[in-house]
């Protein structure tokens, strides 16, 4: 399970957006974790489909159970939350990308991800403006 990929989000609309690539990765047979901090956390236990989540209480506490994962997949959460902790501290040891479910919120100045410390290696977007949002975000 170390090589697993993790899924991980904050808020209901990052949630939206990695819960479906989540099931998808799993039904397809990859190995995956879903890590949840926030509103998701308690969201992902309810009804109609609720699923196995992990909580960790910090990034670091995470990075010991998974070391070297195969991928790092997040949301851009408002706030940061445990996506956005993990990509420094996973950075070089295995691809880290963040999807982005809300247009330009992580590129503004000041924003949760505005520090390059916090940039993914790499973004997913749903359509072609939030495509051009990333293009110039950064």
């Amino acid at each position: 399970m170390d090589n697993s990929v993790l899924f991980v989000c904050k808020d209901p609309g990052g949630m939206n957006g990695i819960v479906p690539v989540f099931d998808a990765w799993v039904k397809g047979g990859g190995d995956a974790v879903l890590i949840a901090n926030g509103k998701a956390a308690e969201l992902l236990q309810k009804p109609p489909r609720p699923r196995p989540v992990r909580w960790y209480p910090t990034p670091e506490r995470a990075v010991l159970d998974f070391p070297a994962p195969a991928a790092l997949v997040t949301t851009f959460c408002e706030g940061g939350g445990m996506g956005r902790g993990l990509i420094p501290l996973l950075k070089g040891r295995c691809p880290t990308i963040a999807h982005l479910d809300f247009w330009s919120a992580p590129f503004r100045p000041g924003g949760s991800f505005a520090a390059v410390e916090y940039h993914p290696a790499y973004v997913a977007v749903s359509d072609r403006f939030g495509a051009a949002c990333a293009r110039v975000g950064w």
